[in-house]
């Protein structure tokens, strides 16, 4: 006549694919107390879980989490947390820089296409991205 019943230890690692399991009651439980103890934030809680940080952070907010801007643990927090759950700091990679884009040329030959070219140049740099944009064309025949 009982359902299934869970128990889960909030002070222990816990493995995503056994957290996804979980009712949402718990895993709110479980980040919770995260955040209560140790003021974690959205990394540090992919650690304890074991999964990356851009799916734990849509996971929290589908949750109700929801964290400032920037959040930043203070490293004292971290220490802390790290330790009680086993994670050594020694597997912990420092975080590298992304890499971007900086120059970009084009050769385009044919008949010229407006919509072409700008939707080929709107693929490789961003909306709102800043730029400074040479635009160089050499006209191979003069149409009447």
């Amino acid at each position: 006549m009982n359902g299934q019943v869970n128990s889960i230890n909030l002070n222990a690692v816990m493995p995503y694919a056994y957290f996804k399991t979980l009712p949402e009651s718990l895993k709110k439980e479980y980040i919770q107390n995260l955040i209560s103890k140790y003021d974690a934030g959205p990394t540090e809680i992919a650690r304890v879980l074991g999964m990356g940080v851009k799916n734990c952070s849509v996971q929290l907010r589908n949750l109700g989490f929801t964290f400032n801007r920037g959040h930043r643990q203070s490293a004292e927090n971290v220490k802390r947390m790290r330790t009680d759950y086993g994670i050594s700091t020694a597997t912990v990679a420092a975080p590298t820089k992304k890499m971007a884009l900086q120059n970009v040329s084009f050769t385009f030959s044919g008949v010229f296409d407006a919509s072409e070219l700008t939707k080929q140049l709107s693929a490789v740099i961003p909306d709102g991205q800043t730029v400074c944009l040479s635009i160089i064309a050499e006209i191979k025949e003069v149409l009447e």
